[in-house]
């Protein structure tokens, strides 16, 4: 039972390393070719490949989960 409950800890930890923060921001800008995007506060965040940027727009308000460097792993659009 120890081991089990030591594994999940071992579990848990690696999962919170995975996404660092979540961050609600406004899209200003898409950089398709460095696969960047900045938010209408100045910051700029590279994005993990296999996110589609095509289908950000400016104004475009979203969620960023990133990880421990500050690349976006997942992109969610919101209304």
């Amino acid at each position: 039972m120890k081991k089990f409950a030591f594994a999940l800890i071992i579990i848990a930890a690696a999962t919170a390393s995975v996404f660092a923060a979540e961050i609600e921001g406004t899209v200003e800008n898409v950089d398709l070719d460095n696969m960047k995007i900045t938010l209408a506060d100045g910051k700029e965040y590279k994005v993990a490949q296999g996110i589609p940027l095509e289908i950000l727009a400016e104004g475009a308000n979203v969620i960023l989960n990133t990880n421990d460097d500050g690349t976006a792993t997942d992109i969610m659009l919101i209304d």
